[in-house]
């Protein structure tokens, strides 16, 4: 087992260029307001705030900024696009040594995503 305890979500998620909206925890199909997250903090907060009343916290994107990220690997948590992400390198170094156990998804694949290299 694999367990990063640091996570990055602070450090990578632009929230303020991000979009979110309230959605309902009843109804996965309504699609409320927007609603301006300005960073991490702000987000646990309107998260806890909405689901008070039964309403949810989605997104229509999340933006990632990497273009200065020196980690080979990073874990997200508690926000939308969490899990674990590996550098093009550690991963080419993982395939090559024939680890076994992990599968690789490109983060472009998530049309939700846009990320900032």
């Amino acid at each position: 087992m694999f367990y990063l305890t640091e996570t990055k979500q602070t450090d990578y998620i632009d929230f303020a260029k991000s979009e979110f909206y309230i959605g309902s925890l009843k109804d996965y199909t309504l699609i409320g307001k927007n609603i301006k997250i300005t960073d991490y903090e702000n987000y646990l907060s309107c998260f806890e705030i909405l689901k008070e009343d039964n309403l949810w916290l989605k997104h229509k994107k999340i933006v990632l900024i990497l273009n200065n990220s020196k980690d080979d690997m990073f874990r997200i948590i508690n926000t939308p696009a969490g899990g674990y992400y590996a550098s093009e390198r550690l991963k080419n170094e993982i395939l090559k040594k024939r680890f076994s156990g992990m599968v690789f998804k490109e983060i472009t694949t998530d049309r939700k995503v846009e990320v900032i290299y």
